[in-house]
């Protein structure tokens, strides 16, 4: 693990609370003890989640847990890497975890769009001689296969559907009373 911690996670739930610092490298979050992040609940699988942090940022994947993983109110699609961004809530079982980064972003930092790097590169300079052939470049090793899921920033939830409230029905009308009964004639 690295000396110098890359983020935090700010540990809320029954019986435990805390901070755990986390540097680049792998941590595994479950019910085992031999976790680097051990949440000792019944609803919590015994290898649950993992995050991995590296130069690119911390991710978060859930390992096919029994009750799933939560981020920031959504289920996780189990073995789907997640990128965490700054202030991030993860749920498991009844704990919930605080992703904060060791150097939060701030507010002159804007993202830079693809488009806009590639609108910086200048064009390649042409051939000093027409009859010069180009050497192909090696192709590097293809990178190992991984699935990274994409989200958007969490925002509350849509509203229901506004449904107007109808009555209920009125009740079906009563049949009219019956007529009194005709008399039994007497005996003589």
């Amino acid at each position: 693990m690295a000396d110098q911690p890359t983020a935090k996670l700010i540990l809320t739930g029954p019986d435990l609370s805390g901070v755990v610092a986390i540097g680049f490298g792998r941590y595994t979050l479950g019910r085992q003890s031999g976790n680097e992040v051990p949440l000792p609940s019944p609803l919590v699988s015994r290898e649950h989640a993992r995050i991995v942090c590296d130069e690119t940022g911390c991710q978060i994947v859930d390992l096919g847990s029994s009750n799933g993983t939560l981020l920031n109110h959504d289920l996780l699609t189990p073995n789907v890497s997640v990128l965490l961004q700054h202030g991030d809530l993860v749920e498991i079982g009844p704990y919930q975890l605080r992703f904060e980064l060791a150097e939060p972003p701030t507010q002159d930092e804007e993202p830079v769009a693809a488009e806009d790097v590639a609108g910086a590169v200048a064009p390649a300079p042409p051939l000093a001689a027409a009859d010069q052939a180009p050497v192909p470049a090696e192709a590097p090793p293809p990178a190992p296969a991984t699935e990274t899921q994409t989200r958007l920033p969490a925002g509350p939830p849509p509203p229901p559907p506004a449904v107007p409230a109808r009555p209920p029905p009125p009740p079906p009308p009563r049949p009219p009373p019956l007529p009194p009964a005709p008399a039994a004639p007497t005996p003589p």
